[in-house]
């Protein structure tokens, strides 16, 4: 589904963005996605093959959210390896990574609007809105030596958490979900995003070169 979405007839852009999703690593959010899709389907009735179509298109549309995010990630960081590859920018420059960043984002946004449901795409927007408002306040609380714990958790759960709680949520809700499990997943798709980027920042100043930190 990736690779159909991001087909391009131009070869220079076709491998730019092969590239991309070779450092995709583990697939985490549309993991979440199709694995809180099965934690419901005890549910009345099997999911139909179009819920299936759609959940793929949703796993397909957080993972393009997210690796847009790395590719801008990689320019503010000034990284020039990600779980030891060579990132896009050390490989075509920062232009060609912002670009690409620019160029996956509405493609999340088009692979999601093709979900029989609006509220898809929706969904989807109102986490990569936050995702990147987080990455703005980080950015903008560089060298902020009085930072609170509480305004550090809240940047995070919008910079990563937002998008694997959306991930959780949609998975239940594309099969039916009731709104109890719903919401249950939905947090902790929240606590595991918050989790996960507490340990990603710790192993940005003590983890070594196991890591694919730099």
């Amino acid at each position: 589904q990736l690779r159909q979405v991001l087909a391009s007839r131009h070869q220079a852009v076709q491998t730019l963005v092969a590239t991309a999703l070779s450092m995709g690593g583990k697939r985490l959010r549309p993991m979440l996605t199709l694995l809180s899709s099965e934690a419901v389907t005890a549910a009345p009735h099997r999911p139909s093959s179009r819920d299936q179509q759609d959940l793929i298109r949703i796993a397909s549309a957080v993972e393009l959210v997210h690796t847009a995010s790395l590719a801008h990630d990689d320019v503010m960081d000034h990284a020039d390896d990600r779980r030891h590859q060579p990132t896009i920018c050390k490989l075509a420059g920062n232009s060609t990574a912002i670009l690409l960043g620019d160029f996956l984002f509405p493609k999340a946004y088009e692979t999601a609007a093709r979900c029989r449901s609006p509220l898809v795409a929706r969904r989807i927007a109102t986490a990569s809105t936050q995702l990147c408002e987080g990455e703005l306040r980080q950015q903008l609380s560089a060298r902020n030596w009085q930072l609170s714990s509480k305004e550090y958790y809240s940047m995070l759960i919008q910079k990563t958490a937002s998008l694997c709680s959306t991930s959780c949520r949609l998975g239940a809700w594309q099969v039916g979900g009731p709104a109890c499990q719903q919401q249950a997943l939905h947090r902790f798709g929240k606590l595991l995003g918050l989790a996960f980027q507490i340990y990603d920042d710790w192993l940005d100043y003590w983890g070594d070169e196991k890591t694919g930190k730099t």
